[in-house]
């Protein structure tokens, strides 16, 4: 039996198409985002603020639209390809599709003797890593070397996938140690929801000589947070536990066998009138999952049908019916099974050292220097900016950055505050000559407002809602 060329990349479409905003927005005044980034931000009064906002980010190591896929010739220019010559020479030998998210709910913060600043928040953060190695071009060979007419053994090993979805109530204390060197922490209690944790994957095809069989060997390990995953039937097929999934999703799910701590530290000084240097250190935690942890566990040799993916054009593609044969395949492969073993997942650290320098009333010049720790690695980027005011309550901000191997990143934000209301929208890491050459792309939006004041809210040089200390 020979098996048509197979390929894992669907994904690598949509995360060529569409990590973080956050190195637009880190100088943008941004209420209480500027906070969450560095815990030695402070402001000059007490005040509950509401602030529903949202950011979203999905991006990959490697690739992009134009490395992964290339146009026909003639009358067939507007069909589509894979261009596998070019993704072989982009891939490395571990790669990632990343993708992260947040969802903020609730900021207060409270003058207190001395100067110091306390502040509380509430927020929800998601975020999933999928790595794959450089070895996952060579399925599109199939199973068969047809120049020595004998068959090929697939491997499939070192294929991850990690993630996890809690919420955060963070504590922070900030204050100034001396008239040009403000300090801040932020202690986060952690509650996990969802996790899930790749321990191992190990896999490959063998076919048989004359190809009348093809088998796969698995042996792997995936670690789940919680029973959201069961048999169902005599179909021996993995079903989602959609109850379960919808109480693990409610506001009011809790458990405490699921629980973490995090920490922010942040400094800011000032050298000079014009200039200050900043830096942080945020999402340095672990959560423990101990709430029904399940395993789903993969260990034999089973009889492989195939899954079928064409080398042509996507004309007649149907993307829905491809991922049902993929996963009919696989959901036959994996026992879920109740496990008495809890485990651990970190945090995605991450680390920034800022430099700003103010021009004028309207014009601000700023670099920054970002590294994350992701579940696959360390990630490392440069960016360098600027934020103008043209009137009062308008601001907005443009950036260009190396990040993820890529010299040309563009960003842009832009931010609007009344009185006691602050709206804002931003981007980055999108290709500056040609978007289909991006390796990822973000946004974030949302809305501050002032609900509670210790003082009047007035207006400072930039409109903003509050005057940091």
């Amino acid at each position: 039996m020979r098996l048509k060329p197979i390929v894992f990349a669907i994904a690598l479409l949509f995360a060529s198409l569409v990590s973080a905003q956050d190195k637009t927005l880190y100088f943008m005044g941004i209420y209480p985002y500027n906070h969450q980034l560095n815990p030695a931000y402070s402001y000059n009064r007490s005040v509950v603020i509401i602030s529903p906002s949202v950011g979203l980010s999905l991006s990959n190591s490697s690739l992009t639209f134009n490395t992964a896929f290339n146009r026909g010739e003639g009358a067939r220019d507007t069909i589509l390809y894979w261009d596998f010559e070019t993704i072989e020479k982009k891939l490395k030998k571990s790669n990632t599709i990343s993708a992260d998210g947040s969802l903020n709910y609730f900021f207060a913060g409270k003058v207190l003797k001395g100067g110091n600043y306390a502040s509380v928040s509430i927020s929800r953060r998601v975020g999933a890593c999928f790595s794959f190695p450089k070895s996952f071009v060579s399925l599109r060979y199939g199973n068969a070397d047809i120049a020595g007419n004998k068959p090929r053994k697939i491997d499939l090993d070192n294929y991850n996938l990690d993630g996890v979805l809690y919420t955060e109530y963070m504590f922070g204390l900030s204050g100034k140690l001396s008239s040009r060197f403000s300090a801040g922490i932020h202690l986060k209690l952690l509650h996990g929801q969802m996790a899930v944790k790749t321990t191992q994957f190990l896999a490959s095809v063998d076919t048989k000589d004359d190809f009348s069989q093809s088998t796969l060997k698995t042996d792997a390990l995936i670690k789940l947070s919680a029973p959201v995953v069961k048999k169902e039937g005599d179909n021996n097929r993995i079903e989602v536990d959609k109850e379960e999934l919808d109480k693990q999703l409610s506001w009011f799910f809790f458990s405490p066998a699921n629980y973490g701590i995090g920490a922010d530290i942040g400094f800011i000084a000032d050298i000079g009138n014009r200039m200050t240097l900043s830096g942080s250190l945020n999402d340095v935690g672990v959560i423990h999952w101990g709430k029904s942890p399940q395993q789903l566990s993969s260990s034999g040799s089973y009889i492989f049908d195939g899954f079928y993916f064409s080398a042509g054009d996507f004309r007649d593609f149907d993307a829905r019916d491809y991922l049902r044969q993929y996963t009919d395949t696989l959901q036959s492969l994996f026992l879920p099974e109740k496990s008495n073993e809890p485990f651990n997942t970190r945090l995605s650290a991450k680390s920034y050292l800022g430099w700003n320098y103010l021009h004028s009333v309207k014009l601000s010049f700023n670099a920054l220097a970002k590294m994350v720790f992701s579940y696959d690695g360390v990630f490392w980027g440069i960016t360098c900016g600027t934020v103008y005011t043209p009137v009062r309550r308008l601001s907005i901000s443009g950036t260009w950055s190396y990040y993820n191997n890529s010299l040309y990143n563009i960003g842009l934000g832009a931010a609007y505050t009344w009185p006691r209301v602050q709206v804002f929208a931003a981007t980055d890491n999108l290709n500056a000559i040609n978007i289909l050459d991006s390796k990822g792309a973000n946004i974030a939006f949302g809305v501050s407002w002032l609900i509670h004041s210790g003082v009047p809210p007035r207006q400072g040089r930039t409109g903003s809602l509050l005057h940091p200390q």
